[in-house]
């Protein structure tokens, strides 16, 4: 699961609590920390939908 928040704080608080938790310090109000959200969501979609990914995971990821 991944989740964003102004307050990194806040965010290392969640992610001790749950390991499992993929955080990102983001300010949804500014434009830029909005497309530098949408980059890494691009970036890491293309990775897991690489090659070896299932045919349904490549097209998911041609989406984005």
């Amino acid at each position: 699961m991944i989740i964003t928040g102004r307050n990194a704080d806040k965010l290392q608080k969640a992610k001790a609590a749950y390991p499992g938790l993929v955080t990102y310090t983001c300010d949804v109000s500014k434009e830029e920390e909005r497309a530098a959200l949408i980059e890494i969501n691009r970036q890491k979609s293309r990775r897991a939908a690489g090659p070896g990914a299932p045919p349904e995971r490549q097209k998911a990821a041609r989406c984005v």
